[in-house]
């Protein structure tokens, strides 16, 4: 007995109904059910990694190989906008937005066409010849059909030179060397000559043009400076000869022309700038004792006052008389001061000291007022003095002024020519030495190795995409799928255990199709086949759940059509025969009617058919194999549809209450369950019904519609799995080492 004894089915009402067993499609998947998924499906997966690589293979094969050379451009450490500054800035790094804008450069039209008309490509198969365009097609032939037309051969030479440029940037790769300021200028062809030396020639002409275009720029320059400075040569002259001119008119020699009158007013400006200085202070001072005096407070709140340094004195003294006062008060009462000479004292020093510092804060605050007013008057002298001299020297000012101008135009023109001169002469001695701003640091070399396709690489990639896409197909096969394959999955889903499980039978050597008879045969030729343990484990199962005695009925349906059914029916009872039990096989299927003529191709006499239709007695169409326990009554093909009608009208009750009588055990292949109606009145008058269910083909919902309707006639189904996989069966539902079983010892003869 192996561990296929533990798949003990429970009671029907334990079990859920048909409906409710219903489910999504897909489940949620786990790590035991990923991977038994894959080794499942290893032969799909397998098929689709090998189909992969072969196709891999064959497209990498017709792919052309492609050689990229690459060539290093190192670009100055200034820009072209720093050029011109001062060499403080020489130091700075390259802005990324310079570097970029220089990548663009290289990549466009102006250094492409450049390339383009340097290698003469436009003749070159590999980058032309393609394909014009539909409308420029119909202007070039109207224009040749046209006697006067013009221009058809420009027309075509640019379209060529744009379909080339096109192609040409495709191969072009031009990218920064990571953070350095190298910017790497490869190419990409079939041939690697071509591909270095067209590296080589964009990297070239890129420098070539920077370095023109920096000369053109030094050119215009110093053409513009030229004209510049012949210009600002004569405006200088013009202005330096009116200055001259202006002294002459005005009699104005010098700086000292201007006389006395201009010190002293020089000298006055400073005097009246101080003495308003000094009024404001005085105002502001004066201003603040006007207002302490308006709100009746302490003019000691005053600076001036409080940091004078008798006031501060007397205030100390002041407060000492206070202190003293104030002891006084402590000791004797202050109603009899008069008649204490101490206390009267300190009393008369106190206000002795008050009077004095009332008079002395009065002085100051009348020295304020008296600064204020001397203030303004010197104010008002220097201003009428000022104004006396200023009308003295009025026309001496208005000619002087008019000097000044001139003076600082012709010093303006001179100092812009000098500048200019200056700039001149440095511009022309950079432009004798002008270098670009980006120098060629690694040509390209000749590619010894194809740069694409890579064909380890993607042939690598290939197979991984294949393996995974077969993963992803077996995976999505899996949790899609409607079927069931493990016992697992049928007590999940109906809370039900198979009590057997049967592998697939070995087909006989030379046969297309399994036999039946091989099928049944192999429990006495190959008793240590994984079938034939299957089948005697189903047995043990069968009697461990229900028992069977000498009068026991087992029915054998499906929820519809199952590879398997019949060969578990008929493996069923012979090896319940083998046990020495006298059984009878009945095959209740009339549609199809295929274990008579399987079994017994020879047979002539009546069958199940003419039994239920009362034309032969069940005794007559009963066939006995060679061991003499184990019959089996059979139907032939045809005149199904009167034969059903007479299952239901109790003679088929009253065949099995018979059969009952006569033999021990008796197995009855009914037809499928969902499919027919008979299959229910079959299972009714039965023990024992067991529900073939075939590994991975049968649909789970109809699992639950057939128990549904096998409940409707209180029948208490047992699962039995057919059909399994080998391999999944080893894996699955059987313990310890697989036994062999040779196929060519198999021959399809009559069951003994």
């Amino acid at each position: 007995m192996n561990e296929m004894t533990r798949w003990r089915g429970q009671a029907i009402s334990e079990a859920p109904r048909g409906p409710a067993a219903e489910e999504t499609t897909f489940r949620q998947p786990d790590v035991a059910t990923v991977f038994s998924a894959i080794i499942s499906n290893f032969r799909l997966i397998s098929f689709i990694v090998l189909a992969g690589a072969v196709a891999a293979y064959l497209v990498l094969r017709t792919i052309p190989q492609q050689f990229t050379a690459s060539a290093l451009i190192m670009l100055d450490s200034r820009s072209t906008l720093l050029d011109e500054t001062e060499s403080m800035f020489a130091g700075l790094p390259i802005a990324d937005t310079y570097i970029e804008s220089e990548i663009e450069l290289i990549r466009s039209d102006a250094i492409v066409h450049q390339v383009i008309e340097q290698e003469n490509l436009l003749e070159d198969p590999e980058f032309a010849g393609g394909n014009v365009p539909a409308g420029i097609r119909q202007i070039l032939e109207a224009r040749e059909n046209d006697p006067e037309g013009e221009g058809s051969e420009e027309l075509l030479k640019s379209v060529q030179l744009l379909q080339t440029s096109k192609e040409v940037r495709k191969r072009l790769n031009v990218q920064r060397r990571g953070l350095s300021q190298g910017v790497e200028v490869s190419f990409r062809s079939r041939s690697q000559e071509k591909a270095r030396d067209l590296a080589n020639a964009f990297a070239q002409t890129y420098v070539n043009d920077q370095l023109d275009n920096k000369l053109s720029a030094s050119t215009r320059a110093m053409d513009w400076l030229r004209a510049e400075l012949q210009i600002l040569s004569q405006e200088t002259q013009i202005a330096e000869a009116k200055v001259e001119e202006y002294r002459s008119q005005n009699t104005l020699v010098g700086e000292g022309d201007q006389g006395v009158g201009m010190q002293q007013m020089r000298l006055l400006n400073e005097k009246l700038t101080a003495a308003r200085a000094e009024e404001a202070l005085a105002e502001v001072k004066a201003g603040q004792l006007r207002e302490l005096r308006a709100n009746r407070e302490s003019l000691l709140m005053l600076p001036e006052i409080s940091e004078n340094k008798q006031i501060q004195a007397l205030r100390d003294e002041l407060i000492k008389a206070e202190q003293a006062e104030a002891e006084m008060a402590n000791l004797y009462n202050p109603d009899r001061r008069d008649q204490i000479p101490p206390y009267q004292e300190a009393y008369t020093r106190r206000l002795a000291v008050e009077a004095a510092l009332n008079k002395e804060t009065g002085r100051v605050a009348r020295e304020i007022e008296t600064r204020l007013a001397s203030a303004k008057a010197v104010t008002r002298s220097l201003e009428a003095e000022l104004q006396s001299l200023r009308n003295k020297n009025a026309d001496v000012n208005a000619a002087t002024i008019g000097l000044n101008e001139l003076e600082r135009e012709a010093a303006g023109k001179r100092e812009r020519y000098e500048s200019l001169l200056d700039e001149y002469n440095e511009t022309n001695n950079t432009a004798a030495v002008q270098t670009p701003h980006a120098r060629i640091v690694s040509p390209a070399e000749l590619p010894l190795t194809p740069s694409a396709p890579r064909k380890k690489a993607a042939f690598g990639a290939a197979v991984i995409f294949a393996g995974a896409l077969g993963v992803f197909i077996a995976l999505l096969r899996e949790f899609t799928r409607r079927s069931i394959r493990t016992p697992a999955e049928l007590l999940a889903l109906l809370n039900l255990r198979p009590i057997g499980v049967l592998p697939k039978a070995p087909k006989p050597f030379g046969k297309r199709k399994k036999d039946l008879a091989v099928t049944m045969n192999l429990l006495t030729k190959a008793p240590e086949s994984d079938y034939a343990e299957a089948v005697r484990s189903l047995r043990a199962e069968l009697f461990l759940v229900s028992g069977y005695n000498n009068s026991t009925v087992v029915a054998v349906t499906s929820p519809d059509e199952v590879k398997g059914k019949v060969a578990m029916a008929g493996s069923l009872a012979r090896s319940i025969a083998l046990t020495g039990a006298k059984v009878l096989f009945v095959d209740a299927d009339v549609r199809r009617a295929n274990v008579l003529p399987r079994l017994f191709k020879d047979y002539d006499g009546p069958d199940l058919a003419s039994v239920l239709r009362g034309q032969a007695d069940w005794r007559d169409a009963v066939v006995v194999a060679r061991n003499k326990r184990l019959s089996l009554i059979g139907a032939r093909p045809g005149g199904w549809d009167e034969v059903v009608s007479h299952a239901f009208s109790g003679r088929f009750q009253r065949l099995v209450d018979a059969w009952r009588e006569e033999y021990q055990v008796v197995v009855i292949n009914a037809p499928p369950s969902c499919a027919y109606p008979e299959t229910r009145a079959i299972s009714a008058y039965a023990d024992n019904v067991l529900l073939a269910l075939q590994w991975n083909a049968t649909n789970r919902r109809r699992v639950g519609e057939a128990i549904d309707l096998l409940r409707e006639v209180d029948c208490v189904p047992h699962i039995v799995m057919t059909d399994v996989a080998k391999g999944s069966y080893r894996r699955w539902f059987r313990a310890g080492p697989p036994r062999q079983t040779e196929k060519a010892q198999l021959k399809v003869v009559p069951i003994n």
